[in-house]
């Protein structure tokens, strides 16, 4: 094994306090000496304008399998009107991904949404144009959609700002690529807080956050994953999608305790976003 996780939950609010961030660092090795000993971890304020390419595929899609998330520490980001009259964006980190948006008969790109996208350039006429690519994998054939959340251009008409939101298929299969991008604009993220436990109800709370509020539906799978705690023996398990209305912010999920004790550990987690693209927290209730 070469690569081990770890995870720092992140505690947050809705106040516009700016981007924070915090250093890691490592000590005391064994069997190795340190290379890299410390790291700055950064935490983007959801409230404010934040530049972010963050994708989840689902098992299956081809492109990109899982999470990605990238920000500006990690490469450049660079916007530009294409030949369509929409939007290109590239970023130039690990990988080098290139996302394609235009309107159908190459009508200029603004706020709303483009459904039965083809793949940009050679979409058809009345279709919209799509392609997220990259890291050497791309789609030859493509289905999809897109929202434009925000698209403003300075008076030679370079880009601004740009957000939107998509759902890609490569040829036309069912797993999909559902992703968000934002060039100096506001970033919206579904989280998981920590459970909070009932003795007297034998039951773990947990609270699913969507910030900002979307004017349309969201959703996302919640799922409990074991800890020290065993579903079935100690808690049982629960999977279920949490759907946000237009204007909800906040959900919750109850998982029944079957064996509370202390210093057992289970987590909730969030997977396959629908609607907007997820910012993950797999944090644990303590039973």
């Amino acid at each position: 094994m070469t690569a081990v996780p770890v995870i720092v939950p992140i505690v947050g609010d809705r106040l516009a306090r700016g981007n924070k961030s915090f250093h890691v660092q490592l000590s005391n090795p064994t069997g190795a000496i340190v290379g890299i000993g410390s790291g700055l971890l950064p935490i983007l304020d959801p409230n404010g304008n934040v530049t972010v390419y963050s994708t989840y595929g689902q098992p299956g899609d081809f492109v990109s399998p899982g999470l990605n998330l990238l920000i500006p520490q990690d490469g450049t980001f660079t916007a530009a009107r294409n030949f369509d009259n929409g939007v290109s964006v590239s970023v130039s980190a690990f990988d080098r991904w290139m996302l394609d948006f235009a309107a159908a008969d190459n009508a200029a790109l603004t706020k709303g949404v483009y459904a039965n996208a083809q793949r940009y350039p050679f979409q058809a006429p009345g279709f919209s144009g799509l392609d997220i690519g990259g890291a050497g994998r791309g789609c030859n054939t493509l289905t999809g959609n897109f929202n434009v959340l925000q698209a403003t251009y300075d008076i030679a008409g370079n880009v601004k700002s740009f957000a939107a939101d998509f759902e890609q298929h490569c040829e036309g299969g069912v797993p999909a690529l559902l992703g968000s991008i934002r060039v100096n604009s506001k970033w919206r993220q579904i989280s998981v807080s920590d459970a909070v436990v009932d003795p007297a109800q034998s039951t773990a709370t947990f609270t699913v956050t969507l910030n900002p509020s979307s004017t349309t539906s969201v959703s996302v799978q919640f799922s409990t994953a074991d800890g020290t705690a065993l579903a079935g023996v100690d808690y049982a398990a629960v999977s279920e999608t949490v759907a946000f209305s237009p204007g909800e912010v906040e959900k919750t999920v109850i998982v029944p305790l079957l064996n509370p004790g202390p210093g057992n550990r289970f987590y909730g987690q969030l997977s396959d976003p629908g609607g907007v693209p997820a910012r993950y927290a797999n944090l644990g209730s303590s039973i």
